[in-house]
């Protein structure tokens, strides 16, 4: 199997935060990342742009994050407004705008069902 995605800034690499300082991204956003490590993917979103929910995060606070969640690895994807997760057929954040934003790309993981009845994930 062979994959690909792209993003605007790795956040991690090898097990070390590489993302900018947070100069270069002096606001807090709705954020969204993929990151792995040797046994798992992480995808994750955070909500922002809401003060009474959630303000969002600095990418070098997404960055710890997907650390302390494991990660070795990891990749800041599209945010702000278009920050959306879906399970099982329903939105489970709260997007900035309100409501779902139309957007042209996405991340889909699609369980095959193999596994399932043994335990798996």
């Amino acid at each position: 199997m062979s994959a690909a995605v792209g993003g605007n800034w790795p956040l991690l690499e090898a097990g070390r935060i590489v993302t900018p300082r947070r100069s270069l991204m002096s606001k807090r956003h709705p954020r969204t990342a993929v990151g792995y490590n040797a046994e798992e993917i992480v995808l994750l979103t955070c909500d922002g742009r809401q003060p009474e929910w959630s303000t969002g995060l600095f990418l070098d606070e997404l960055a710890q994050l997907m650390l302390d969640l494991g990660c070795t690895d990891a990749l800041n994807l599209d945010g702000g407004g278009s920050t959306t997760m879906w399970v099982d057929g329903e939105v489970v954040n709260h997007p900035s705008d309100g409501r779902e934003r139309p957007i042209g790309n996405a991340v889909v993981v699609r369980s095959s069902g193999v596994g399932a009845a043994a335990g798996g994930r």
